[in-house]
């Protein structure tokens, strides 16, 4: 995606700081992270500068600023979900993915993420496994979403 694309994009904001979230919501839908272009463009276009925007987009966990794989599974760690196992499952994906919340497998398949709450407190520990939320997870439950979707078409 071009800066013109991204300006296009924007576009449908008027062009106050007021919009700088779901502009930079925005432009992640539509390229799954943030790239440093695009962070200049929203700077640009929504007239802020450059340090809020970084600053603003590196306050929200659900945003990325590295292109993350061709899935993505969140792993919530808040307390509800870090009582109820949260954080040993994102243990038990550490060692078996061999890489770290933020973090991209080798073949650029699944990037894995940690995230401070996902607002299913009621039904922790929750995960989000490409944008569908998932409650009352364990270790099956995470082998099953891996093993389904290592069933499906390989896009790697």
């Amino acid at each position: 995606m071009t800066k013109e694309d991204i300006q296009k994009l924007l576009e449908q904001f008027p062009r106050e700081r007021t919009h700088l979230l779901p502009a930079l919501h925005a432009v992640q839908e539509e390229l799954r992270y943030l790239s440093g272009e695009a962070l200049e463009v929203v700077s640009s276009y929504l007239r802020v500068p450059a340090s809020e925007v970084h600053g603003v987009a590196s306050a929200y966990p659900e945003l990325r600023f590295n292109e993350p794989g061709h899935h993505i599974l969140r792993i919530c760690t808040g307390l509800s979900c870090h009582v109820n196992g949260g954080t040993n499952l994102l243990e038990e994906l550490r060692s078996t993915l061999k890489i770290e919340p933020g973090q991209t497998t080798a073949e650029g398949h699944l990037t894995l993420e940690e995230v401070p709450c996902l607002f299913l407190c009621a039904v922790g520990p929750a995960v989000e496994w490409d944008g569908e939320f998932i409650g009352r997870v364990n270790a099956n439950t995470l082998k099953s979403i891996l093993s389904i979707d290592n069933g499906k078409e390989e896009t790697g």
